[in-house]
């Protein structure tokens, strides 16, 4: 794959767990990077951040005129799976209407192209009766009707991509995966849910991989791919290799925290992306658990 020198990328969203790992990868392809947070890191590197609000379309119609990006990664998110009502209006502003407000920009600008990450949660359009998980589930199903709209009503070059169950170095510590390295690391017996569930689990690593791809390939404009595995794992089953290869730690207390219920029960499918992407996951499970407890081993004095 060609690098990505000349190309001017916007990414927003940036300084979140997908944001981070793209802007290491971004840099490595020779991208001129562009990113937009509410929150600027203390040492930006080749990166030029841009502290402002998604919300406000106003000012991002302006950013992007402006700056004429050839890609704009659209990460902006809640990411907030809760299923409570005081989660509808976060999830609103922060996953569709920064969506929409992206999509806005791009459409007058002309040759932008667009990157939605849509949601492993969105309700399958399979004919089978929808049922809708969470706010953050209902947004991100309206922020990919809303992508297509536009490509195909409108000319908008955009590509949604439907990572799974995302894992790896930089994720929020009260993911299910980071909370249970740092409590095992830190000796502690950390408190789960029962792990029946059955989920497709991808290296961060790898889904970068087809975000890069998708900013090149002529043929992802207006599609839809998911990224995943193709595989589902319970979540017990990870837990117990974290617990394998952090020897000595503490017995995760499994069944201490209620299930939540109509968690979606999905797996990638994986051909479209290998046709139009040319990408599978390639990061064995138990290899990338142990390149995360690595990470968070070497940090885990910024962890309580």
């Amino acid at each position: 794959m060609r690098d990505l020198s000349g190309l001017k990328v916007l990414v927003t969203g940036a300084n979140g767990f997908l944001g981070r790992n793209l802007l290491d990868r971004l840099i490595e392809h020779n991208a001129t990077i562009h990113a937009v947070s509410r929150s600027i890191p203390s040492r930006p590197g080749r990166v030029h951040w841009i502290q402002g609000d998604l919300t406000n379309g106003d000012w991002l119609q302006e950013l992007v005129t402006g700056m004429k990006p050839d890609v704009i990664y659209q990460l902006s998110s809640a990411s907030q799976g809760a299923q409570g009502s005081q989660f509808v209006i976060p999830t609103f502003e922060n996953d569709l209407r920064s969506t929409v407000n992206v999509l806005l920009a791009a459409k007058t600008s002309a040759q932008t192209r667009v990157i939605l990450v849509a949601s492993l949660e969105e309700p399958l359009r399979d004919g089978r009766p929808i049922t809708i998980s969470s706010p953050y589930a209902a947004a991100k199903a309206s922020s990919t009707y809303y992508g297509l709209m536009f490509h195909q009503l409108y000319g908008v070059p955009v590509t949604i991509l439907r990572p799974f169950m995302v894992y790896g170095p930089e994720q929020k510590a009260h993911k299910v995966i980071p909370y249970t390295i740092v409590s095992l690391l830190k000796g502690r017996a950390p408190k789960l849910s029962s792990g029946v569930r059955l989920v497709d689990w991808v290296y961060v690593k790898d889904v970068v991989t087809a975000f890069i791809a998708a900013a090149i390939k002529p043929e992802a404009i207006g599609a839809e791919v998911d990224l995943g595995s193709g595989c589902l794992v319970e979540v017990r089953g990870v837990i117990e290799e974290i617990h394998r290869q952090i020897p000595r730690s503490p017995t995760p207390l499994l069944g201490a925290v209620a299930d939540r219920v109509k968690e979606t029960l999905r797996h990638a499918e994986t051909e479209e992306a290998m046709r139009i992407l040319g990408w599978r996951a390639t990061t064995p499970l138990s290899a990338g658990i142990g390149e995360t407890i690595e990470w968070y081993r070497e940090r885990l004095s910024h962890w309580d």
